[in-house]
């Protein structure tokens, strides 16, 4: 036994030095001595100091556009709102005594920091010298700048090893350990960050330097006026119009700040009666906050797919404060809305296009100035999971497990199911949308069914780990197609530090997005905040206290923060109608708290139209 015993340290020990371990003492023959290479002498510097090296960029493969198709649109189905969709598990609340004190923030445990090991800087290349030729100055304005490497660098999670890494990309461990010049292949760490050969980014285009041109002001006629109201404060209202208070002093040549009158007319400065000389509004109803925030609404799967449902979206959005709106890509039921050609989707049979012109329909929003967000449900996809059951998550018997709405999700621990839905954005990329929405990015609750099982082990870390590393392959490859990538979360989680039990971790998440989406409806918080019980009694506060928490968490991050909000009537506490007071209460709420936008949420995109400042755009 002896015997063997050793052969096989043998073998291990010459495996592990094949792959470049450094060998133990008694085994330094196994390294083949190369011979030394004598170094020539450095050339001398050129005489313009070279910029450092940038490494060439990578190229992704581009999936093909998808080819028009004409199904029949499916007939209209009335949705009701997802409530686990919407909900989670809400912090401790305590009633908030009379007299009324600042609610206190739910501290919960904190999440464990890994300090990141700092890359080393490249070396600097000289460049041999050339001969000096005279040439004829070229313009300034026709030099470009050398192209910026644009590297995929996949960040490592808990759990990780170089062969699961390595699978994950299709590489081989040594691929990867000479890519990032790892000598032991043994030794990696949560948030090292690994480049991924293969998947190089293309180089961004040239431009030529910007001349600065003077600031135009607007005319004495084009500033916009404010009334000054009940309860008005400069700060308050300084806030609503995204600018300072100084800025409005200035404006006003006011001689006291802290005196301002009912009634008063203040002039705003940078917001004109009519933005980029197209956009008025009505002064007896104005908006609340910067015209050019995003200010979306949500189109289902079904209302996309119905010409009179889509005409009075359009009017909305060309006759209201409303400038974006995010359309179903792929829907809660995993339909795709739009003509795909992606094989899998056909196979599972999720191809089924509400939208047979969606190419039109694309233009249409673009012509009137639409931003457009494509709307992703990720892991909770009922066809993949129905003709996949690899893929699905299990009840505790091996079936496909369903939710509460008799949904099926995926396994947010498997590639394939990753791999899907980024070629499906990045799909929805090449047909023009501005924004890629990812939804359902976390993990299914209990449900009547039981407890969801999945193909690990399900911790905080492993459960953080499957949604960041899904967000970090997601972004690294819509890179190149240069939209923005935002997801939302459940509510609870601006209060919450841990991962609310789903693995969405607002601070982790954030590194891999460009806006956060809380869902702030007043309804989905069926417990209410510190201070707030009854939630839908006070949308501004919700709203408010949650966007801020979630503000400054991830202050350092570069996250925007633009909250989903409530249109629609409310389910869980007394069964309100949510209408202009309370529309209007949540977007003042956003602003106010410091978000850079809004999205309005009804399942059956049924809006209240009356509820949305009036503004008419002529282009």
């Amino acid at each position: 036994m002896s015997g063997i015993l050793s052969v096989l340290q043998e073998l291990y020990i010459r495996f592990m030095v094949w792959l470049g371990a450094e060998p133990p003492a008694g085994y330094e023959h196994l390294l083949k001595k190369k011979p030394p290479v004598k170094k020539p002498a450095p050339p001398p510097p050129p005489k313009p100091a070279p910029k450092p090296p940038v490494e060439p960029p990578p190229a992704v493969a581009k999936p093909q556009p998808p080819a028009p198709a004409k199904p029949e649109p499916p007939a209209p189905v009335i949705e009701k709102p997802d409530k686990e969709w919407l909900e989670a598990r809400p912090p401790v609340v305590e009633e908030k005594p009379a007299p009324p004190a600042a609610p206190a923030e739910v501290v919960a445990p904190p999440v464990e920091e890994i300090e990141e090991e700092p890359a080393p800087p490249p070396a600097e290349v000289a460049a041999p010298p050339a001969k000096e030729i005279e040439r004829e100055p070229v313009p300034a304005e026709v030099i470009a700048p050398p192209a910026e490497e644009l590297v995929f660098k996949y960040e490592v999670q808990r759990g990780d090893t170089l062969n699961a890494v390595a699978r994950r990309y299709g590489l081989t461990v040594k691929e990867l350990l000479d890519a990032n010049d790892i000598a032991n292949a043994d030794r990696i760490y949560p948030g090292q960050k690994l480049i991924i050969p293969g998947y190089m980014l293309p180089s961004p285009e040239l431009e030529t330097e910007a001349v600065p041109l003077p600031v135009a002001r607007p005319a004495a006629d084009d500033n916009f006026i404010y009334t000054v109201a009940s309860g008005d404060t400069l700060n308050s209202i300084a806030k609503r119009y995204g600018i300072t208070v100084l800025e409005i002093i200035e404006a006003n040549t006011l001689a006291d700040p802290q005196r301002i009158k009912l009634g008063q007319k203040l002039i705003i400065p940078g917001v004109v009666k009519s933005a980029h000389a197209s956009v008025a509004s009505d002064p007896d109803f104005p908006p609340v906050g910067s015209l050019k925030a995003v200010r979306a609404l949500y189109v289902s799967y079904f209302a996309a797919g119905h010409s009179e449902a889509r005409q009075g979206i359009l009017e909305l959005l060309t006759g209201t404060e409303l400038n974006a709106v995010v359309i179903d890509a792929k829907s809660d039921m995993g339909l795709i809305t739009y003509p795909t050609k992606n094989s899998l989707a056909r196979d599972i049979g999720a191809h089924r296009p509400a939208v047979a012109d969606f190419a039109d329909l694309m233009a249409q929003f673009k012509q009137n100035g639409i931003y457009t967000i494509a709307r992703f449900s990720v892991f909770k996809d009922l066809p993949l999971a129905q003709h996949r059951p690899e893929l699905a998550v299990k009840t505790s018997s091996g079936g496909v497990w369903p939710d509460n709405d008799k949904n099926y999700w995926c396994d947010p621990f498997l590639q394939p199911v990753w791999d899907y839905n980024i070629q499906l954005a990045i799909e929805a990329a090449q047909m023009g949308f501005d924004e890629i929405h990812f939804d359902a990015v976390r993990f299914p609750a209990k449900s009547e069914a039981g407890s969801p099982q999945f193909s690990q082990d399900v911790t905080k870390d492993s459960r953080t780990a499957a949604i960041n590393g899904f967000l970090s392959s997601a972004r690294g490859q819509l890179a190149p197609f240069g939209v923005k990538v935002s997801a939302r979360v459940v509510g609870y989680t601006c209060w919450r530090k841990d991962d609310s039990v789903i693995g969405q971790d607002i601070e982790q998440m954030s590194d891999y997005l460009d806006v956060l989406c809380p869902m702030l409806a007043p309804s989905t918080f069926h417990a209410g905040i510190p201070g707030y019980k009854i939630a839908v009694e006070h949308p501004y506060e919700v709203v408010f206290e949650s966007a801020q928490r979630a503000i400054e968490r991830l202050r350092d991050s570069g996250c925007e923060v633009r909250p989903w909000l409530q249109d629609f009537q409310d389910y869980r506490f007394d069964r309100r109608m949510f209408g202009k007071t309370e529309i209007q209460a949540q977007i003042r709420g956003s602003f106010e708290a410091g978000c850079t936008g809004f999205m309005m949420w009804n399942p059956n995109a049924a809006y209240s139209a009356s509820a949305y400042a009036p503004v008419s755009r002529k282009r």
